[in-house]
C-alpha cells in the first residue's frame, strides 16, 4: 500500500488523516518492467551478432560487447567514443546505405565494407529500422550487424582456386571435360575440342552423356551408369567417327 498521512487542526485538536491506495497492480507492473529491462540487456550484451543504435549524424547511443568486437574497438565505452559515420570505406559507401535506409525505413541483408580503426576494412551484413521525424528526416536508426569477412576471403580464394582449375585443364594437352551430376557437360578443354572437332559453344550445356545414341549402340551405358550412380572409376575403348558426331542427340 502506499500512505498519505496529512495534519489538520479542528476545535483546538490536532488531528491526522491518513489516505491508503492499493498500489499491488503498480508495484507488479514496476517489477515487471524492471525485469523486462533487465531480459532485454542481458539479451543485448550478450546477442553474438553486433547491436547498435545511433543517430543521423553517426553518434552511438548503445552498442553491446559484440558490436565492439566486429569493429576492432577494446570495449564497448571505446567504441561508444567513436563516430558511426567514420567507420564507412568511402563517403560512397555510406551516402548509398543511407539512401537506402532513408528510402525505404529499413535495411535488411545490406552488405557494407567497413574500416576498422587499424585500417583492416572488413565486410559485414546488416539490417537496420529508421526512425524518421514529421518532416520525414532520419532522427536514429538501430540494427544489428554480423561479420562476413572470412566467408567473403574464402569465397575469394574458392573463385581462383576453381579459375586456376579451369585454366590447367583447359590448357591440358590431354582431353578433358566436366559433366553435372545430371550428365550434362559443363567443362571441356580445347584438347578435347580438338580431338572430337567440336566447338566448346556447340556443346556445353546441350550435350548429355545419357543422351549419347554412340555409347548406348556401342553397350557402354550401364558403365556411364555405374560411374553416376555408384561412384565407380570405369574404363571402355569406343569409336567415335568425327565425321558423324552431328548426329549425336543433345
Amino acid at each position: 500500500i502506499e500512505a498519505s498521512i496529512s495534519q489538520i487542526e479542528t476545535r483546538g485538536e490536532r488531528l491526522y488523516t491518513v489516505i491508503i491506495r492499493d498500489i499491488t497492480e503498480r508495484r507488479k507492473a514496476e517489477h515487471d518492467l524492471r525485469e523486462s529491462e533487465e531480459r532485454y540487456r542481458r539479451f543485448f550484451e550478450d546477442d553474438l551478432t553486433g547491436d547498435y543504435i545511433a543517430r543521423a549524424d553517426g553518434t552511438l547511443l548503445d552498442c553491446n560487447p559484440a558490436l565492439a568486437r566486429i569493429l576492432g574497438f577494446p570495449s564497448v565505452v571505446s567504441a561508444m567514443q567513436c563516430n558511426a559515420l567514420s567507420l564507412y570505406s568511402s563517403p560512397e559507401t555510406r551516402e548509398a546505405f543511407f539512401e537506402v535506409l532513408r528510402t525505404r525505413g529499413r535495411i535488411e541483408e545490406y552488405e557494407l565494407d567497413l574500416l576498422r580503426p587499424d585500417g583492416q576494412t572488413i565486410h559485414v551484413v546488416t539490417n537496420a529500422i529508421a526512425t524518421m521525424d514529421d518532416d520525414g528526416r532520419l532522427v536514429e536508426y538501430k540494427g544489428y550487424m554480423y561479420d562476413i569477412t572470412e566467408r567473403k576471403k574464402a569465397e575469394h580464394d574458392l573463385k581462383n582456386s576453381v579459375a586456376f582449375l579451369n585454366s590447367l585443364i583447359d590448357q591440358s594437352p590431354t582431353p578433358m571435360w566436366i559433366a553435372d551430376e545430371r550428365g550434362t557437360l559443363i567443362l571441356i578443354n580445347k584438347a578435347c575440342c580438338t580431338l572430337l572437332h567440336v566447338d566448346e559453344a556447340e556443346v556445353v550445356g546441350k550435350y548429355n552423356i545419357f543422351n549419347d545414341n554412340i555409347i548406348q549402340e556401342q553397350g557402354f551405358m550401364s558403365l556411364v551408369r555405374n560411374v553416376f550412380e555408384k561412384g565407380n572409376v570405369v574404363r571402355f575403348p569406343i569409336t567415335y567417327d568425327t565425321k558423324h558426331l552431328k548426329t549425336l542427340h543433345l
